[in-house]
């Protein structure tokens, strides 16, 4: 019934020194995203949008992949696994187990650019605009990576591209979510930041908010494809991940009116105007 789709058969590893132990193709998306975004601020530093000199790339750099991988483990942990987590606080080690959240990461990274910047009295916006800029490419390897693990498989389908995803314990061709998440959360966004950089003269944090309002966006589109996690669905029949990303959404938005606020120009009353 399902011959003509293709059966994920790909290995986890691009070498596998004995079993269970070798460089996975999980851990060297995280290695090129973070290496790519080195060599973009870089640049960027050099086009005069960005104000950092080489040693500071490098520590923020750092900083952020601390940031993201402490927050995207402890995301998982607390979002996905507490009850592993209750039974067992080392879970939260066994990072080569597995087991990481992309809010978690999200959140992560953001506190290590507003660490970042405050210990180096940096403009937080401007450091945010670029991380957002570098982020999707980050996602683009992550989600690539996910598929070749042959996780995150998406809902039941039988559109020619579905796929087979033994992992899922019933055989059935489904959504490669991981693919679709590649090109809308990863590409497409990233996209839309650059048309922000090179198109429109915005202040600082403009690319930042474009990034993240438009991330939202798509991986609540995406998730519609994804099987949820545990199989369950949460209020409205929407997944775990889709109301994250609706309070993500919702933040973001308060964030968004309350730096706006401030920064616009408070118009003199009727008082002041008759004094003068």
């Amino acid at each position: 019934m399902y011959a003509e789709h293709w059966v994920h058969n790909l290995s986890p590893f691009l070498w596998e020194i004995a079993p269970g132990i070798g460089v996975r193709w999980y851990g060297l998306a995280y290695f090129i995203a973070f290496v790519l975004a080195f060599f973009l601020f870089k640049r960027w530093t050099k086009e005069g949008w960005l104000n950092l000199n080489n040693g500071q790339i490098t520590d923020f750099v750092m900083c952020l992949a601390l940031g993201t991988v402490v927050g995207g483990r402890l995301g998982y942990c607390f979002f996905y696994a507490w009850q592993l987590l209750k039974a067992d606080p080392f879970f939260v080690l066994r990072v080569w187990e597995g087991g990481m959240s992309s809010h978690g990461g999200i959140l992560g990274l953001m506190v290590a650019v507003w660490w970042f910047a405050k210990r180096r009295k940096l403009d937080f916006w401007r450091l945010g605009d670029a991380v957002a800029l570098a982020a999707p490419l980050g996602v683009v390897f992550g989600r690539l990576a996910n598929f070749i693990n042959g996780e995150l498989w998406g809902r039941p389908s039988t559109v020619p591209w579905a796929v087979i995803f033994p992992a899922s314990g019933d055989f059935q061709p489904r959504h490669p979510y991981p693919i679709y998440a590649a090109l809308l959360e990863g590409a497409a966004v990233w996209a839309l930041g650059m048309f922000l950089k090179y198109t429109k003269k915005k202040e600082p944090g403009g690319v930042m908010w474009g990034v993240i309002f438009s991330y939202c966006l798509m991986r609540t589109i995406t998730e519609f494809f994804r099987e949820p996690d545990g199989g369950k669905y949460w209020m409205w029949n929407l997944t775990q991940g889709q109301w994250f990303t609706i309070l993500l959404f919702v933040v973001a938005v308060l964030i968004f009116l309350q730096r706006k606020t401030r920064s616009s120009p408070q118009k003199p009353n009727r008082f002041q105007l008759r004094r003068k």
